[in-house]
């Protein structure tokens, strides 16, 4: 694919999540659509670093998070309004689809954090803040690339390890690393 190409398929869009007020305007990423994707309207927003198609024809797993328009389900006595289309690759079941919103979303991050501090507990190795009370980094010290710290993000900064980058702000791109 020519540069031209890859930049005609990542354009900005913009649209309201349920459940917030304010619009938001995030890249999307057409061109790291994975071939197995199941609907070609989906707006892909992110998409996990393992999912190349390099890494999931070797046999690993992957996800990827697009903004796939309002989708209304009705269970039991429950009505659920999803526009975050969530699908995990496995080599084993394929792909599986996932209709969340902004709130499901923060409630599986919520959970994903509890689980990871219950399974290793992890503390900022300077300051000694939990996973539970800030979300912790795996930093690779620079002068030591073989040694591994688990940092804050308050930490990284103040030694080093993680710079700001104000030009990213507001743009989905990291501000920190």
């Amino acid at each position: 694919m020519s540069q031209r190409e890859f930049e005609r398929r990542n354009y900005a869009y913009s649209f309201r999540p349920i459940g917030l007020q304010d619009l938001v305007t995030v890249e999307i990423r057409d061109a790291l659509r994975l071939a197995c994707c199941p609907d070609r309207e989906c707006k892909p927003i992110h998409v996990s670093l393992v999912s190349t198609k390099e890494n999931l024809d070797k046999g690993f797993s992957g996800s990827c998070y697009g903004y796939c328009g309002t989708r209304v389900f009705q269970y039991g006595q429950t009505t659920h309004h999803n526009d975050i289309s969530h699908c995990v690759i496995t080599p084993l079941k394929g792909v599986i689809r996932f209709f969340d919103c902004y709130d499901d979303i923060g409630n599986d991050l919520h959970d994903i954090l509890r689980i990871l501090q219950l399974l290793k507990p992890n503390a900022c190795e300077e300051c000694g803040v939990t996973r539970e009370h800030q979300q912790l980094t795996n930093w690779i010290i620079q002068e030591k690339p073989e040694k591994r710290k688990w940092l804050c993000l308050g930490c990284a900064v103040r030694l080093g390890v993680a710079q700001y980058h104000p030009e990213n702000k507001n743009t989905g791109r990291m501000m920190y690393y």
